[in-house]
């Protein structure tokens, strides 16, 4: 009784001295690992003395730990040192397995520097002796209050993550002409806005100034108040300006400006007062025409709701990111058709095997994503495994033995520590792209993130640093028109290994994917490029290089000035380059790559279409990026020296081409065989080993006349 007396006596001590005089919270859910009973029971009396109610929980296996993780959140797990088959060691990979933040006090039998030097090492928060019990209250209580601290700036994020969300979609839908900018530049502009300055499309308005959209005498005045309210120097501001539509008419515009975010960027809200007539919107589609499945934008929008119903607890769930491997390898070999049936083919064993109860997505061309509503990481693991065969049987069946990898899958746990819904996918899809080559699933763990995007980069730094990049001039010939003087070549890159082979970068870049690398790639290839093109400026016969874009340099706002700097520096005629935009890459991104080609042709640049075939998105890429050249799909070309029943389709899309005064490519010619037919379509140029393999020079013998 006397001890009992004392410890009550300490912990009122301690309530009146340390802890500020507020409301504790009422329950607080503790795991013991490795405790008994007579050990537990002064702890809990300990806490009831001081204003805290416990729910414990006594675990003694694997496997009860892993089902009391998803019963709900747990504030506290108290354990001692590891004694037998269970213990604090096993238990702390599964904790960081899943991303669950529960801090561990480890209650030793003694005061030992080694014991608490180790506990640090294991990632324990606390390391206290059993005996000393005001000890323990004050970690106990410290780990609480900090573990409190971080679920209210977890719900606080989610919460401004959902009105941020809700003001966007209510932007969107105003009758109001809304746009948003950074630094004067267009971000977004709502349906109202768009008629109002009588454009047809937020396309058209994306990447432009704001500004210029005013008289010449009010454009200095928009520019200061937008900059004021971007460094913060100003709030709401209200103007009454006049606007210019885009026929260049005018209309007094009354408008409030206010800081804002837009997708998670800092921006100016521009909301004007004008009263127009708004037509009935039409209901945002949310499926993917090809796959028939929910499409990136739905699959983002249920993402986030489900992240903030998971931030309260008790609703984990697991993000399941599928890569389908070899994707760009069996679209170059097979064509668009086949990789559209592919699609198809795969999202019917996604159906087959994953109920309606989750939701299942097509992200982009090649990756599907899964929202799997079951707290039991297991299950989410097995279902992995299970896609992971019947893909690769698809593919092995489909499209050929070379193509065995079947996907790559990143699984991502939904939890009440889990980050915003960007940082949520990125986990996933860098966890499946680390697979990329050997297929097959893993989870994701913090330790994999840094090292694998470090390794990239030093892949990259070491390829230039060592001299292992090198580029190749493929000759692009006249078929017709041989009243051109113009001598092209396509640009293509290689990586040098070690024993002297070269390799695409269709295979190093699914080894080291990252956007970063992309971008520097792409920049690399058109510094040296230029630097090779400089000194045939002065010949009679000019030179003209086609040069190929990756997705992430047709998407980073920076690529265009970087660009006109580049050919400034080098002093290069702008129309001596032609860039290549793949179709599959206007598909993904149409508002992009139309405002890239727009600007592209203000530069004086050419632009051409590649991987161009009969499918409905090369026909409505031709609508969306404004192109000078249209290079063939490779297999529709291949298709009309076996089959007579595809020539006449050929024909009818060349002919289309040539209506649209558009230059035609066709690439991959090995044999003479087909020349007649290329010349008979009007085909423009001609590409292929049949005329010269890639070479370390631009010295093709372009048949001059001497």
């Amino acid at each position: 009784m006397s001890n009992a007396s004392h410890i009550d006596s300490n912990s009122q001590f301690i309530n009146s001295k340390t802890t500020p005089k507020k409301r504790l919270r009422k329950h607080v859910h503790i795991m013991f690992i490795g405790l008994s009973s007579e050990e537990t029971a002064p702890i809990i009396a300990l806490l009831r003395a001081s204003r805290l109610s416990p729910r414990g929980k006594h675990i003694t296996d694997e496997q009860t730990f892993l089902a009391a993780l998803s019963d709900h959140s747990w504030d506290l797990i108290l354990c001692t040192e590891d004694k037998g088959d269970f213990g604090i060691k096993t238990a702390i990979p599964h904790l960081n397995k899943q991303n669950k933040d529960i801090p561990i006090i480890q209650l030793i039998a003694q005061a030992d520097c080694k014991a608490l030097l180790q506990g640090m090492r294991n990632k324990i928060q606390a390391v206290a002796p059993l005996a000393e019990k005001e000890l323990l209250l004050c970690h106990i209580r410290r780990e609480l209050e900090n573990l409190d601290q971080r679920r209210r700036l977890r719900r606080a994020e989610s919460a401004l993550a959902e009105v941020n969300q809700r003001n966007y979609e209510l932007m969107h839908s105003s009758q109001n002409p809304i746009c948003c900018c950074n630094d004067d530049s267009i971000i977004f502009a709502n349906e109202a806005f768009v008629k109002c300055f009588g454009f047809t499309q937020e396309a058209q308005l994306l990447g432009s100034s704001l500004s210029s959209y005013f008289v010449l005498e009010e454009q200095e005045e928009l520019q200061k108040k937008i900059e004021n309210i971007l460094h913060g120097n100003a709030s709401d501001t209200q103007l009454e300006l006049t606007a210019l539509r885009s026929d260049l008419t005018e209309f007094s515009a009354s408008m409030q400006l206010s800081p804002a975010r837009v997708k998670g960027r800092a921006c100016v809200r521009v909301f004007f007062d004008n009263d127009i007539d708004a037509d009935s919107q039409l209901l945002s589609e949310n499926l993917d025409l090809v796959s028939g499945l929910f499409n990136n934008e739905h699959l983002c929008n249920q993402l986030e709701r489900t992240i903030h119903r998971s931030l309260h607890g008790g609703s984990d769930c697991t993000l399941i990111y599928i890569i389908l491997d070899q994707y760009d390898q069996i679209l170059q070999s097979h064509g668009i058709e086949f990789c559209d049936q592919l699609i198809r083919d795969c999202s019917n064993i996604l159906r087959a095997h994953i109920s309606n109860a989750h939701l299942i997505s097509r992200s982009s061309d090649n990756v599907f994503s899964v929202i799997y509503l079951d707290p039991n990481l297991d299950k989410a693991e097995s279902l992995a495994q299970i896609l992971n065969k019947k893909f690769s049987d698809l593919l092995k069946k489909t499209a050929g033995e070379n193509f065995s990898h079947g996907c790559s899958i990143g699984l991502a746990t939904i939890n009440d520590n889990t980050p915003p819904q960007e940082e949520l996918i990125a986990r996933a899809a860098l966890t499946a792209r680390s697979l990329s080559g050997t297929g097959g699933y893993k989870v994701y763990a913090k330790k994999d993130e840094a090292p694998a995007q470090q390794q990239a980069l030093e892949s990259l730094d070491n390829a230039i640093n060592n001299n292992q990049l090198r580029l190749l001039f493929q000759p692009v010939v006249h078929l017709i028109n041989q009243t051109d003087t113009g001598q092209h070549y396509e640009v293509l890159l290689r990586l040098i290994m070690d024993d002297g082979t070269e390799v695409s970068p269709d295979v190093f870049m699914n080894a080291i994917y990252d956007p970063e690398i992309s971008i520097r790639l792409d920049r690399w290839v058109i510094e040296q490029s230029l630097r090779m093109l400089v000194p045939t400026l002065e010949n009679p016969k000019k030179n003209y290089l086609f040069l190929n874009l990756s997705l992430p340099t047709l998407s980073h706002k920076q690529t265009l000035g970087w660009l006109a700097e580049t050919l400034r520096k080098h002093d290069i005629p702008a129309d001596r380059l032609i860039f290549q935009i793949s179709v599959n890459d206007i598909r993904r991104t149409p508002k992009k790559a139309h405002i890239f080609s727009e600007e592209l042709h203000k530069m004086h640049c050419h632009v051409c279409i590649k991987h161009f075939s009969t499918s409905e998105h090369s026909i409505s890429s031709l609508k969306q990026v404004q192109s000078d050249y249209i290079k063939l799909d490779g297999k529709i070309v291949e298709s009309i020296t076996s089959d007579k029943k595809n020539d006449e389709s050929f024909y009818n899309l060349t002919q289309q081409l040539n209506s649209l005064k558009k230059k035609t490519i066709a690439p991959q010619i090995e044999d003479t065989g087909i020349m007649a037919k290329l010349w008979k379509a009007r085909i423009s140029f001609i590409q292929g080993y049949y005329l010269q393999k890639p070479r370390k020079e631009m010295d093709y013998d372009f048949f001059e006349d001497n």
